[in-house]
Parts: structure tokens; C-alpha cells; sequence
């Protein structure tokens, strides 16, 4: 009963809260911003993890643990990468995720696109959420450093490192560096995001797929690493079964299927002041249909995969788990509500 009553309150809280600064933005004649609600959400969770850690510490479900190459995930919940907070994170783990992945790493620190940048949309009757980030991060060095002293260790959970790039030399220069900065680690992955849509025409690496097997020669050439291919839902057929042979031609190696979907703001009816770019990318409930499309398309041809894309509830993943994937990867639900961990892991 205890998730459940959580939930109630992080779901009124969060809505309260998020009014009032939308309001107080235009009473000041700011733009729209949910970044500014996020920030301020983060910085009460990281206090409420340090100064009441009751409210997060829930138990693992028993006998639900996957075992994926040399990955040990004792629950079968997964955080995607869009977040790099770590003590955020931690209270995830805290709450029952059997692993977590990243958030996208550069090489040098970057501010990302101006704001605003992360906007709460509607498409029908779908809440979601639709953001044009640009991948903001430290970059290699202080991600590291942070990394290393990070508490999510602790809970020996599998932890995916998510690196991008804008070339093949930068992947494999971010992941060589990385990996030598794990050497004392265990129970760890690579996810390698080909996929990110955040550029005005929403174009990356992932439409290439044969730059993908020249990276994957030379990280194996290195280290036989446990590996995540993340791709977007926005791809054609012919290039995930191009990609799903490229997997199989190596040992240890997965995909995440996948990521937000590009859509233009004119698409979406926005304007100008709702987000600075043309173009970004549309996550959670709206997108579980694409998701599960291609989740499907890799299973079928016997690629493992992590579904994500919409995943906030225990039907979702009974949706996924029909699609064929074996883990289930969160993210806007866990914006929403991520009370949502000890629930679905109750059902499981």
C-alpha cells in the first residue's frame, strides 16, 4: 500500500508545483519552461534521499532477475539515459530499478541548446514529454570523476555508460577513455547511442548502420564488453535488420530499442517560445506503439532487446515482454511518477 499512497503524493505534488512556476513564468512574462520545475524537483529529491531515505527504500522482487551475457539485472526495470544527476539515480535504485543507464556523454562539456528546451506535450489523449536538450553534460573528465565516487555502485546494479559522438574516432576515443576509467568496476555496459534526435533535422549515425560495425571492430579489439546499440523509433525496417545482423556478428551485444521520436514543432502545433530548436524528440506514452514496432522487428530476427519508449506501467511491460524484449527501459515515467518502480515490480 505504501507505493501507492507515494504515488498519490508525488503525482499532486509534482503537479502543484509545476503549476505554480508555469504561472509564475507568466505573471513575469518569461517563457514556459519545464526545465525550471525539473531542476527544483531534482534538488527536493536529492534532500529528501539525504535527510529521509525512508522514503525510497523498497525491496527487490524475488526471482524476477535477468541475466543478459555477464549482466546481472535483479529486476528487469531499467532507467534510460537522459539523466546524468546521479543522487537522482540513486534514488531509482533505492526504489527497486534492477539497473540504470545514463545519460549521454561528449567528450567536452557542452550546454546543450538554448532554452526552453523540455516542454510537457499532449498528443491525443497521451501525456508525454518533448524535449530538444542537445545533450547538455560535463564532458569525459568530470563525468568520470563523478562516476568513479558515485554511491550507485553500492547497490550492484548493471549500469549502462551511454557515449556519443560525432564521428567514429570521437565514439571510440569517449569509450576508450571511459573504460580505462572503470578498470576496478564489474557489472557494467557500454550502450552506444547512434540515435539522438536532437539536431534541427533529426538525422544521426543510426542512418548509416555500416559506420556501426567499423566502431564495434574496434572496441572489440579492445575489450569484449558487454555493448547496447540504442536506436530511435524513427528509422526504416530495412535499416534495423541492417543493424540486427551487425549485432549478431558480435559476441555481447544488445539493443535498446529505443529512443524519443523526432517530430518538428510545427508538427506539433508549438511555437517559437515553447522550444528554441525546429525540431526535437516526443517520449513517453505517445510513442509505445512505434516502440513496440520495432522492439518486435529485432526480436524476430533473435536480437536480445531493452524496450523503450512509453514504458510506465505494468501493462506497458506486459506489452513489451509480448514484443519479445527482455528488459524494459523507463524514463518520462519516472519524471511523472517514480513510484511506478515498486509498483510494476509488485506485478511482476
Amino acid at each position: 500500500m505504501k507505493p501507492k499512497i507515494f504515488s498519490i503524493i508525488y503525482r499532486a505534488s509534482r503537479f502543484i508545483i509545476t503549476r505554480l512556476i508555469f504561472f509564475s513564468q507568466k505573471i513575469s512574462s518569461k517563457n514556459k519552461d519545464l526545465e525550471t520545475a525539473v531542476i527544483f524537483g531534482d534538488k527536493c529529491i536529492s534532500l529528501l534521499v539525504q535527510t529521509s531515505p525512508f522514503f525510497f527504500k523498497y525491496k527487490l522482487p524475488t526471482n524476477k532477475e535477468i541475466e543478459l551475457f555477464d549482466l546481472k539485472f535483479p529486476s528487469p526495470l531499467v532507467s534510460a539515459s537522459f539523466k546524468s544527476e546521479l543522487d537522482i539515480i540513486e534514488s531509482w535504485l533505492m526504489l527497486g530499478l534492477g539497473g540504470a543507464t545514463l545519460k549521454t556523454i561528449m567528450k567536452n562539456q557542452r550546454t546543450g541548446n538554448p532554452r526552453p528546451r523540455l516542454q510537457e506535450i499532449r498528443i491525443g489523449n497521451k501525456h508525454g514529454i518533448y524535449n530538444a536538450l542537445g545533450l547538455p553534460g560535463d564532458g569525459l573528465k568530470k563525468f568520470s570523476e563523478k562516476l568513479i565516487k558515485s554511491k550507485i555502485w553500492d547497490y550492484d546494479r548493471a549500469i549502462g555508460i551511454s557515449i556519443g559522438g560525432s564521428n567514429i574516432d570521437e565514439y571510440y576515443t569517449n569509450f576508450k577513455f571511459l573504460n580505462n576509467s572503470l578498470l576496478n568496476f564489474n557489472n557494467y555496459f557500454f550502450e552506444l547511442n547512434i540515435s539522438c534526435p536532437n539536431t534541427n533535422d533529426g538525422k544521426s549515425i543510426e542512418q548509416e548502420p555500416y559506420i556501426l560495425e567499423a566502431l564495434l571492430k574496434k572496441i572489440r579489439n579492445d575489450t569484449n564488453i558487454s555493448i547496447s546499440i540504442k536506436v530511435s523509433p524513427d528509422s526504416v525496417k530495412e535499416n534495423y535488420l541492417i543493424i540486427g545482423d551487425i549485432i549478431k556478428s558480435f559476441t555481447k551485444v544488445f539493443v535498446n530499442a529505443g529512443n524519443s521520436h523526432f517530430m518538428t514543432t510545427q508538427q506539433l502545433g508549438m511555437s517559437s517560445n515553447q522550444i528554441s530548436m525546429v525540431g526535437g524528440g516526443v517520449s513517453g506514452p505517445p510513442i509505445i506503439k512505434k516502440t513496440m514496432e520495432v522492439v518486435k522487428i529485432f526480436s524476430d530476427i533473435q536480437v536480445n532487446t531493452m524496450a523503450t519508449g512509453g514504458i510506465s506501467s505494468i501493462e506497458d511491460v506486459i506489452y513489451a515482454r509480448e514484443n519479445g524484449a527482455v528488459l524494459f527501459g523507463m524514463a518520462t515515467g519516472l519524471v511523472f511518477d517514480p513510484y511506478c518502480i515498486p509498483i510494476i515490480n509488485s506485478k511482476l
